[in-house]
């Protein structure tokens, strides 16, 4: 099943435009569809997450981690300003991802108390 979505995903994203072949409105409705499975592997990661243990993110190391983090976002974030570069997105989504991971961590461990 997770084979089917990538590869499906790999050929949407890179083959299609690369062999620039015309997709027909067939296989646009079929991409579609399969691009909606990945709901389904969301599901499966978060289910996966909520049985797991994340305690150790309230311990001193993953603190100190996520300040770290911080502090290089906010370098990275004067850099492009001054930096013109195509792969700043990718690195803007990985703060993102570790900074949500900090987040849900957090209200899994704590609850909606860890907000206020």
């Amino acid at each position: 099943f997770d084979t089917v979505v990538a590869l499906s995903g790999a050929w949407e994203l890179w083959i299609i435009p690369a062999l620039q072949l015309h997709k027909t409105t067939l296989v646009q409705c079929g991409f579609q569809i399969v691009r909606c499975l990945w709901v389904f592997r969301l599901l499966r990661l978060a289910r996966a997450t909520l049985n797991c243990d994340l305690s150790w993110t309230g311990g001193h190391r993953f603190q100190v981690f996520v300040g770290i983090v911080i502090s290089i976002n906010a370098v990275t974030l004067g850099l492009e300003t001054d930096v013109s570069w195509h792969g700043w997105s990718f690195v803007e989504q990985v703060f993102l991802a570790i900074f949500v991971f900090e987040l849900l961590a957090g209200c899994k461990r704590s609850g909606w108390f860890y907000l206020s």
